[in-house]
């Protein structure tokens, strides 16, 4: 993606050159590492069985790594994506929001092959595959003759398969984001920031052009008039912003839903006979715990698994997991939504909003990203507790576990509700990261080092105006009537509001 759009107004914006450089340097990471596990995995499989010495808490701290990692490749390779997407949308002219669902998102063929509907199908399945294939790698030992994982056996059989599927799956990812780095799809900031990009849409050309009069419309008066506004002590939240945050919601309690049902249902089956039924409900699986097996062929001759049946098993996980995987990325962008507005937000503070501010050191100070970024690897983690494979027994499920999932699931969810449906206080106008919103209320961008303040800036007909600027404004008058600056209302409106 090139970095020098064609300027059409001089409106400073920060280019995200290290947001860029620490992607790029994530991308090459992604490469070496999984190239070299590629070579791994296949020197792995070539000799049919390779016993690894895993015993104690490495048994569950292994996993828990693997996992890290393979979140971390998918986050950087995420981000690269979501860049292509953004720009992708602006060229199609259907960039509402800074942020995007990338994998629910897609344009034309035309506009970025990396982000059309096709290439986000693969890009999800390689996203499930990659978490889904994890629980495979390393495959307990339990003995021949027992139904019931043997936890304290102090080696793993290694599966080359595995970690093949595991290393292709993160190396796709990595090709189409290194396809959308060298296509040539302008990206003038690389900032997640949400006026970075708003003010990259005014200096593109063509791009979005600030609408006058409009200076106290939230998002969620997009579809009003430039009328004179009495200021809100309370604005509405993202659940009302932006459609596809409901739609996420509805991804969350599908999870709660299945981990809550596909629990009941084992527990039910372990009850009945099948598999091993007990009474410890412990966070670890112990071995009198309820837990039941959908077992698998070994060639004793070899000491290894078939191939087919590793891809059975495969089938299996990602079957499971794929809803945990998307409901985690849908996260994202409620997340995102609330991240945006809290930025935004910042300019009214008295100290204003610091422009220069990297993207990413951004991201990281929110609490909503944080949160989500550590849950991601160990709601993954936890359905590798209660899904897990053995080299004896095959796929081996604990109901309690899912139950556990269940209840991180619920917790999660119902942050998310917390921060989809919060409503922030105050008279400024939300925008969730909405662009045109944010260039309606903008109508001074500060030079490169300023910072950036909104507030109340004067009045003009009789009518007050609410703006930004680089140096801090008056507080809004919360009983008075604003619309802006260069817009005169007709007769009928001054009459009406300057007699309010």
């Amino acid at each position: 993606m090139r970095s020098s759009p064609s300027a059409q107004q001089r409106v400073y914006f920060t280019p995200g050159r290290t947001s860029r450089t620490i992607c790029i340097i994530g991308l090459v990471a992604c490469w070496i590492i999984c190239l070299g596990f590629l070579l791994l995995g296949i020197l792995v499989h070539r000799r049919g069985s390779s016993l690894v010495s895993v015993s104690g808490i490495s048994r569950g701290l292994v996993p828990l790594a693997i996992n890290i990692l393979v979140t971390a490749f998918n986050e950087v390779l995420g981000y690269i994506h979501g860049i292509s997407l953004r720009w992708a949308l602006f060229k199609e002219g259907r960039l509402a929001f800074s942020s995007n669902p990338r994998l629910l998102s897609s344009v034309k063929t035309s506009t970025s092959v990396a982000n059309t509907w096709y290439i986000n199908v693969l890009m999800l399945l390689a996203l499930i595959v990659s978490y889904s294939s994890t629980p495979l790698i390393l495959l307990g030992d339990s003995g021949s003759s027992s139904s019931i994982p043997n936890r304290e056996a102090n080696y793993s059989h290694a599966s080359g398969l595995a970690i093949i599927t595991c290393a292709t799956a993160l190396l796709f990812q990595a090709l189409v984001a290194s396809w959308c780095l060298f296509s040539g799809l302008v990206a003038p900031t690389w900032s997640s920031d949400p006026l970075d990009v708003a003010a990259a849409c005014i200096s593109l050309s063509p791009g979005l052009r600030r609408v006058p009069g409009r200076c106290m419309l939230s998002v969620h008066d997009a579809a009003r008039p430039s009328d004179p506004t009495i200021p809100r002590d309370r604005q509405g939240s993202a659940y009302r912003a932006n459609i596809r945050v409901n739609k996420c919601l509805r991804w969350l309690w599908g999870l709660v839903a299945e981990g809550v049902l596909f629990g009941t249902v084992m527990l039910v089956v372990t009850k009945g006979g099948t598999g091993t039924f007990g009474t410890n409900w412990s966070v670890f699986p112990r071995p009198d715990a309820p837990a039941g097996n959908i077992g698998w062929a070994i060639d004793y001759k070899t000491l290894a698994i078939t191939d087919s049946t590793l891809v059975r098993g495969l089938a299996i996980f990602s079957a499971f997991q794929a809803l945990l995987t998307l409901t985690t990325h849908c996260s994202e962008l409620i997340v995102s939504c609330s991240r945006d507005e809290s930025l935004w937000r910042t300019a009214g503070k008295p100290a204003g909003l610091k422009r220069d501010t990297n993207s990413i050191v951004q991201a990281l100070s929110s609490w909503q990203t944080m949160l989500l970024l550590v849950a991601k690897p160990i709601m993954h983690w936890m359905y590798g507790l209660a899904v897990s494979a053995w080299f004896q027994l095959g796929i081996h499920i604990e109901p309690v576990q899912l139950f556990y999932l269940a209840i991180m699931a619920l917790s999660l969810t119902f942050i998310m509700i917390y921060t989809a449906h919060r409503k922030p206080y105050g008279p400024q106008p939300a925008t969730y990261g909405h662009l045109q919103t944010i260039i309606n209320l903008v109508d001074q961008w500060p030079a490169q080092g300023q910072r950036l303040y909104w507030g109340h800036s004067g009045f003009e007909h009789g009518i007050a105006h609410a703006g930004t600027s680089g140096n801090p404004l008056g507080e809004i008058i919360m009983d008075d009537v604003y619309m802006g600056l260069s817009i005169k209302p007709n007769d009928n409106q001054s009459q009406k509001y300057m007699n309010h």
